[in-house]
């Protein structure tokens, strides 16, 4: 997961601010729709992780940008932290598929994880 987020660091930098419409529209391909977001969305798009199609939203949090990589043919059966260097990361158990959450230290990303809400379509 941290791989990927520092393979592509402007999304890390993206200053627009993302509708939901637009956050959506982007997701669509997976099959996804975000209702509820814990934060004003800097980037979203789809793209290959671990070599599978995965979503790739970014947001801004307290600590700065947070990004949450959406990995549906990725199963989890619990909850679980990592860290690597600047970062650290939350794995979570989703509705299909599993979530990673990576943010700076000092950023709730359980917090993060309880207020980001997805549904999927079919």
């Amino acid at each position: 997961m941290l791989a990927h987020v520092r393979e592509e660091p402007d999304h890390l930098k993206a200053g627009a601010r993302l509708s939901p419409r637009e956050v959506n529209t982007a997701l669509g391909p997976l099959g996804v729709t975000l209702t509820g977001a814990p934060g004003e969305i800097r980037y979203a798009g789809v793209c290959d992780i671990h070599k599978k199609p995965g979503g790739h939203l970014v947001f801004e949090g307290r600590q700065g940008p947070v990004t949450v990589l959406l990995l549906p043919s990725e199963q989890t059966s619990a909850a679980r932290h990592f860290r690597g260097g600047e970062w650290r990361g939350l794995i979570v158990p989703a509705n299909t598929g599993s979530m990673a959450i990576v943010g700076h230290p000092g950023e709730d990303l359980d917090d993060f994880a309880s207020r980001l809400a997805m549904k999927t379509s079919g």
